[in-house]
């Protein structure tokens, strides 16, 4: 029996210690949406190990609400739509929702009404919608436009945002593009916005972390070069300026 605890004991001094060294490390776990990883934040890595070379990330995609104690995460990147108000918040950038086509599809179809949409493939992104329609983003942007006659449930629907922009940028249809998931691709030239009209639901990308790890070094140095770069990326979009860290 005392050798059982004492193997116990030395189990949770060893974890003790772990925790202790992670604590003070340069590394950090960060829970980012899926979509987001590959579509907003990977593109710009190279951007963050020139800024703090020390810096050690460990990303996990992860689209469900984070459980930071459970899951051992050190801060994550969300959305609104799927946060509770809990630990330190930072909002990001907004999160407005508007049709996006490959070129090709957009000059062989010849959109300039929004009833055209009601002839053409549309591509639904439904991982922000579990509790409501699988096609409530089409649906609320159409009704913003007053489109009749459209309907949603004919197309494909995805369980990723960045497989929706994908099919669209590979022309096989019309997806509702989130802003940080489609506007280096409208930049490079692979999207266009066949239509202006924009869904804003008041959504958007949140910086969490627990308020004990707030104060970490590694912690500020990522939430400084995120406040930034989503500011240099679409100042009319950042909801967080840098001067105001």
């Amino acid at each position: 029996m005392a050798v059982q605890l004492n193997h116990s004991f030395n189990e949770i001094n060893d974890l003790v210690l772990e925790l202790q060294e992670e604590e003070t490390s340069n590394i950090l776990t960060v829970s980012v949406m899926p979509s987001f990883a590959t579509k907003w934040l990977i593109p710009r890595l190279g951007s963050l190990q020139e800024a703090y070379p020390d810096l050690q990330l460990r990303i996990q995609a992860n689209d469900r609400e984070v459980n930071f104690q459970r899951d051992r995460i050190d801060v994550a990147i969300v959305h609104s739509h799927v946060h509770s108000s809990k630990g330190y918040i930072v909002p990001l950038m907004k999160d407005k929702v508007f049709p996006v086509c490959s070129p090709a599809f957009a000059e062989l179809r010849v959109l300039t009404e929004a009833s055209q949409l009601a002839h053409v493939p549309l591509l639904n992104d439904d991982s922000e919608w579990r509790f409501s329609s699988p096609y409530a983003e089409w649906e609320k942007w159409l009704q913003l436009v007053n489109a009749k006659g459209v309907k949603p449930s004919r197309g494909i629907s995805f369980n990723r945002g960045d497989l929706a922009v994908q099919a669209a940028i590979a022309g096989q249809g019309v997806a509702l593009g989130r802003t940080p998931l489609v506007m280096d691709d409208i930049q490079q030239g692979r999207l266009v916005r066949p239509f202006s009209e924009a869904l804003d639901e008041g959504h958007a990308y949140l910086f969490v972390c627990p308020e004990i790890q707030r104060q970490r070094e590694p912690v500020q140095q990522l939430l400084s070069w995120l406040v930034t770069q989503c500011y240099q990326y679409s100042s009319e979009d950042a909801l967080t300026t840098p001067s105001e860290l």
